[in-house]
């Protein structure tokens, strides 16, 4: 059998590792709540489903051809970039909240768990503001 799509095998391989090892440790330790039991059964049962699908489609030219050109397309990509955007922008709004709210807790309580609060949430804020700036040169310069 011929290879088409490498990152389509390495993704299948992956989930299928992820999906295997879930349905074992579920078995192994099962939950003592039924419905957990069956509800982690059935998920890691269709992501190994998934994962099969996946790597079957690694080795067909049509479906991997298929992909390629789902991947490529620019209706796709413009997606992905808003939906992108958006996810970055409401994480951030997330987080300044937050961080104001813990603040405004740790204000209230002098609790110090809220002080570990504000100093990650507000590391991590500054983290991505840093990120965005980076990026946002990064693409300056190439145009």
């Amino acid at each position: 059998m011929k290879l088409y799509n490498k990152k389509g095998l390495l993704l299948g391989i992956f989930w299928l590792a992820v999906g295997l090892g879930g349905l074992i440790l579920e078995i192994a330790r099962p939950s003592s709540v039924k419905a957990v039991f069956i509800r982690d059964i059935v998920l890691f049962s269709l992501l190994l489903l998934f994962s099969l699908r996946q790597i079957v489609r690694a080795f067909s030219a049509r479906a991997s051809r298929e992909d390629f050109l789902e991947e490529r397309d620019e209706r796709n990509r413009y997606i992905r970039l808003k939906t992108g955007c958006t996810m970055f922008k409401v994480a951030e709004a997330l987080l300044l909240i937050w961080v104001i709210g813990s603040a405004a807790a740790f204000g209230l309580t002098r609790d110090e768990i809220w002080t570990m609060a504000v100093i990650v949430s507000g590391l991590t804020l500054g983290l991505l503001f840093i990120i965005e700036l980076i990026v946002g040169i990064h693409y300056e310069g190439k145009e």
